[in-house]
């Protein structure tokens, strides 16, 4: 019986061993399979980022451009190369979790690119994106490195989302397809190897297990299809409809309209309210040696009860303008030398960045984006997306005139409203009469210079020029405002005398846009603000082309003297900011080094534009260098006594005392005596505690300026 339960015993031990080894090995397992399942997670991870890295590259190279491939290679290849090397670096190298401080510091670099640096592409605003795709890929190649345990997938995805939304539009068709078939492979993957796993069931068979493998199978593929199908659907959807889409995401990121009668409709008072609410506010600045006046930004064609209505039937982008050296160039205008430089560089407030305010004359323009750019009837520029107000160079020639008048029916369009045509009648008749004017019937032709100078002069006469004026909404306000009204509004005069002149049979369109006339002392910055904000008429000459026709009195020219010194040079100072990023921006660092020399030569031109300037310089030159003499004199004292004891500088302390108590007697110090000629001439003195002077006098300078520097050590 004994030995049977020893035996026992020995068989209990012998299961527990052998149920620890077991518990061993299938905790050895799970470390192994952990290790693998690790493994391939880094794999997925470095692939999804590669992949991401690639289509980042080859968008911002611009597919076949040698030097845009050079400074894409720049921007992503640090990250490329660290994220192919991750595999071999992974046990070695480790980098440390930054704080969220540390995430910021992180994107300054990114932050500062996008404000000096424009991405290649059609559309500003998606190749923006560009920069935060990389700030993501920076994050996530920190993560890989990282220590484990911190999710690295969300901010995988978030990487390689910004950087297939930036080549969506600049890769070709093919490529693109292609790299989205691989990554969308590896998202599937990556996801389902994130998923929880059923637990185990060994009651089933092999035949239910292979049946659910083959079930999960078909699953997959059906999806991995689906991926490919709706890529392909909204890639070819996307180029199809992709000024449709622009023009939907435009009216969403810039709310639809600009201020001031600057949007796709322009209604009468929404310069006038601008010009309340918006006062001294900076809206466009511009550099040139004089000021570029009228800036237009918005060009109108119909007219229905106090609203503006474009032309948008014709539009069309600038891309089909000719390209001479990098401008676009209006039709019928000579394009500019190649040498020649802008003769306005125009930087517009970011709430009027959807336009390129122009004068009239102008006959190219040198912007940062050339392909985002749309033109509208009457030569009006606008952008899809992006902003004008990084700059932008304009050429000049009044020589030429503008064309595109007379041969441009819908200029010559009249009201509908039978009430306006008839009050637009009475005027015309009003005028004729009082100026000897001869109405035109049929095809005779008219005087349009003796006309136009009619009309200017009876609104003169007739009217005051007012913001604030009461107008009943449920009335046509250009009909109130010829019957009934003493006074208006720029509108309100500019609208009408469109309508006049159309109604006589002379082209006319209403404009809009800012008087930029206001010069800053400082420099070359002309500046406009909010409440030169302006409406005006362009007329149709058959000899001229198109001109500018002022209907609004004299005495409403807007304010043009210049703030309180102090805020002008302010305004100065921001204006070369702003100019000297949109040069880095259009034109780089040679742009850049051109602006510095230009602004030293400009100071120079004004130091030496008046005598006083001239005296000041030269008086703080000399007291420079008087206190410079000075300054390296006393460093010059404070480095022999930074080496001195204590006790000598104690010393040193009853020297000074002694010199002011002696100078008091009667017996100063000479500049040019040492200190022994200064003792010797003490000792014929007849002075009392003469003795104890001079022997301390002989005392320090022994131990000041011993030859063998005794007294110097610390």
């Amino acid at each position: 019986m004994v030995m049977t339960d020893a035996a026992v015993g020995s068989g209990r031990v012998d299961a527990v061993v052998d149920t620890r080894v077991a518990d061993a090995s299938a905790s050895d397992a799970r470390a192994g399979a952990g290790s693998v399942d690790e493994l391939l997670s880094d794999l997925l991870i470095v692939a999804m980022l590669i992949c991401g890295q690639v289509a980042l590259l080859i968008a911002l190279g611009n597919w076949r451009s040698g030097p845009a491939m050079i400074g894409a290679a720049l921007l992503v290849g640090p990250f490329l190369a660290a994220t192919v090397a991750h595999p071999l670096l992974s046990r070695t190298v480790t980098i440390p979790e930054p704080r969220f401080i540390g995430y910021l510091l992180l994107g300054l670099p990114f932050a500062f690119l996008s404000q000096v640096v424009t991405m290649p592409g059609p559309a500003g605003v998606v190749f923006q994106a560009a920069y935060v795709g990389l700030y993501c890929h920076a994050i996530a190649v920190i993560r890989i490195y990282g220590p484990r345990g911190r999710p690295r997938l969300p901010v995988t995805l978030l990487a390689v989302g910004f950087s297939f939304s930036t080549a969506g539009y600049a890769l070709p068709h093919t490529p693109y397809l292609i790299l989205v078939i691989i990554q969308g492979t590896l998202i599937c993957i990556a996801l389902r190897r994130g998923l929880p796993r059923a637990p185990s069931a060994p009651s089933i068979d092999r035949e239910t297990a292979a049946r659910r493998r083959r079930g999960h199978r078909a699953r997959l593929g059906v999806a991995l299809g689906l991926l490919v199908v709706s890529s392909v659907i909204l890639c070819v959807v996307a180029r199809i409809y992709y000024d449709d889409v622009n023009r939907v995401i435009s009216k969403i990121t810039f709310g639809g309209r600009s201020r001031g009668g600057f949007s796709n409709t322009a209604t009468l008072g929404s310069i006038a309210s601008l010009k309340a609410s918006g006062g001294d506010t900076i809206a466009i600045r511009s550099f040139g040696a004089e000021a570029p006046g009228y800036l237009r930004g918005g060009v109108f064609l119909g007219y229905d009860k106090g609203t503006w209505e474009p032309a948008v039937s014709t539009k069309q982008t600038a891309e089909s303008r000719p390209l001479y050296e990098g401008r676009w160039t209006f039709l019928g205008r000579l394009p500019p030398a190649v040498e020649a430089a802008p003769d306005f560089e125009i930087y517009p407030a970011g709430q009027y960045g959807r336009h390129y305010f122009l004068p009239i004359e102008s006959n190219a323009v040198e912007a940062t984006d050339k392909k985002d750019v749309l033109l509208w009837p009457g030569d009006v520029l606008t952008v899809s997306f992006g902003s004008t107000a990084r700059g932008y160079g304009v050429f000049v020639d009044e020589s030429q005139p503008i064309p595109g008048t007379t041969g441009d029916p819908e200029w010559l369009a009249p009201p509908e409203d039978p009430a306006l045509v008839a009050s637009l009648d009475r005027v015309l008749e009003s005028i004729a009469r009082e100026r000897s004017l001869p109405r035109p019937i049929g095809e005779a032709t008219i005087d349009i210079d003796r006309w136009v100078a009619a009309l200017t002069l009876w609104f003169e006469a007739r009217y005051d020029y007012r913001v604030g004026i009461d107008l009943d909404p449920d009335r046509d306000p250009v009909i109130q405002f010829l019957e009934e009204k003493s006074h208006g509004h720029c509108e309100l005069f500019a609208a009408a005398g469109t309508l006049l002149l159309r109604r006589l049979g002379i082209p006319a369109r209403y404009v809009t846009g800012f008087v930029c006339e206001e010069k800053n002392s400082w420099g070359d910055l002309y500046v406009a603000r909010s409440r030169h904000a302006h409406a005006w008429v362009e007329i149709g000459h058959p000899e001229r082309g198109w001109i500018v026709g002022e209907m609004t009195p004299p005495d409403a020219a807007p304010d043009t003297s210049e703030p309180s010194s102090l805020a002008a040079f302010g305004e100065w100072l921001w204006g070369l900011v702003e100019q000297a990023r949109g040069l880095l921006a259009r034109g780089g660092i040679r742009r850049l080094m051109e602006l510095s020399l230009r602004g030293v030569r400009e100071a120079v031109l004004w130091l030496v534009g008046a005598w006083w300037r001239i005296a000041l310089l030269v008086a703080g030159a000399g007291l420079f260098v008087w206190r410079r003499s000075r300054r390296k004199s006393s460093d010059a004292i404070d480095v022999a006594l930074r080496d001195l004891s204590p006790e000598l500088l104690a010393e040193r302390h009853r020297l000074a005392l002694l010199e002011e108590h002696l100078a008091k007697l009667g017996f100063p110090r000479r500049s040019s005596e040492t200190l022994h000629e200064y003792a010797l001439r003490l000792q014929r003195a007849e002075l009392e505690g003469r003795d104890e002077a001079v022997t301390f006098l002989r005392t320090y300078a022994l131990r000041r300026y011993a030859p063998d520097g005794a007294g110097l050590a610390r």
